[in-house]
């Protein structure tokens, strides 16, 4: 998609993932972080936050799963300037 979803409110999503991402597994983070980037509802201090999560659990981490990471802070134009070389090296 080229436009945001206006129509689509995941500002609760995004604020219950903030409260409640040690209830999720580590890949479904991954993942719902990568849909909300997919349709362009996000906003770039809310990924942020999560960049010292996965850095901390980089080990449990699959390859397809730093892949995902990779694509979704590639999609959501924060680069490695932003938040540094790790999930661009892992």
């Amino acid at each position: 998609p080229s436009k945001r979803k206006e129509f689509l409110d995941t500002e609760w999503l995004r604020e219950w993932m903030c409260n409640n991402y040690y209830k999720l597994s580590l890949q479904n983070i991954v993942r719902i972080n990568r849909y909300l980037v997919q349709i362009r509802s996000f906003d770039k201090a809310y990924l942020e936050v999560f960049v010292e999560f996965f850095c901390a659990n980089m080990e449990q981490l699959t390859k397809s799963d730093v892949q995902d990471l990779t694509h979704t802070y590639n999609h959501a134009r924060i680069g490695e300037e932003a938040i540094g070389r790790h999930f661009f090296w892992a």
